[in-house]
């Protein structure tokens, strides 16, 4: 399945652009999604996504499905929007 990813605030800059199409499996979960992203950025938003080099870490982020902050465990539908972003973005 496919889903947008679109990036805010400083993750805009690490990432290098303001949105991504990922390709994950069916019924994958933000965590996934996380994991799928970081190595599709060449591992540029591995201290970002774990901070602490754990996955359950908690994150200096919010993760937006389409109009709702979710967590990591959140199934993703084919089609979402999922966005990155900083506790505080300006814009």
């Amino acid at each position: 399945m496919k889903i947008m990813v679109r990036f805010a605030g400083y993750f805009r800059t690490l990432a290098e652009r303001s949105a991504l199409e990922l390709e994950l499996k069916e019924q994958a979960t933000v965590a996934e999604a996380l994991a799928e992203l970081d190595q599709a950025l060449d591992g540029r938003c591995s201290h970002v996504f774990y901070p602490n080099g754990a996955q359950n870490s908690t994150p200096n982020f919010f993760i937006v499905v389409e109009t709702e902050i979710v967590d990591r465990e959140t199934i993703l539908q084919e089609g979402n929007t999922m966005a990155i972003v900083p506790p505080m973005a300006g814009g």
